[in-house]
């Protein structure tokens, strides 16, 4: 995090992106609440019907996609 001040109020802004503190929050979990394993998070947000096997489907394709072009 960042702060500049302005007329006598600090006016903070975050150094990382939305996408990079997601990352990191979903690490805590991951590390925290299942031993570290990926996996098991997956599997509980499917179990959970946080998310369907179809949108794992079309996020594997876009990873897949993003791994290809680069």
């Amino acid at each position: 995090m960042t702060h500049s001040v302005v007329s006598g109020t600090f006016i903070y802004r975050a150094t990382d992106s939305a996408e990079a503190a997601a990352a990191s929050a979903v690490q805590g979990i991951v590390d925290g609440f299942c031993g570290g394993s990926l996996e098991r998070v997956l599997r509980g947000l499917v179990d959970a019907g946080f998310v369907d096997t179809t949108r794992l489907e079309a996020l594997i394709g876009k990873i897949k996609r993003k791994q290809s072009s680069t």
